[in-house]
């Protein structure tokens, strides 16, 4: 059974900064309205991170427009 937000918040929070997972800060960072000023403080260091930029795709190769040389 999925865990509703409220039940996902308060687990987040019953845990350490340095103890969240990725998944935890950005859903903690989403939810940053619903914090006390004590939360705020407490998961600033979580609150402030942003998140590491998403690779960048490798650009595909090229084609060779040039016009082939036909072979005599």
């Amino acid at each position: 059974m999925d865990q509703t937000p409220e039940s996902q918040l308060s687990a987040i929070l019953s845990k350490e900064p340095t103890g969240l997972t990725a998944a935890d800060a950005a859903f903690l960072r989403a939810r940053r309205d619903y914090l006390t000023e004590d939360q705020l403080i407490t998961y600033a260091s979580v609150l402030d991170a942003t998140p590491a930029p998403a690779p960048e795709p490798e650009p595909e190769p090229e084609e060779d427009t040039a016009p082939k040389k036909k072979a005599k």
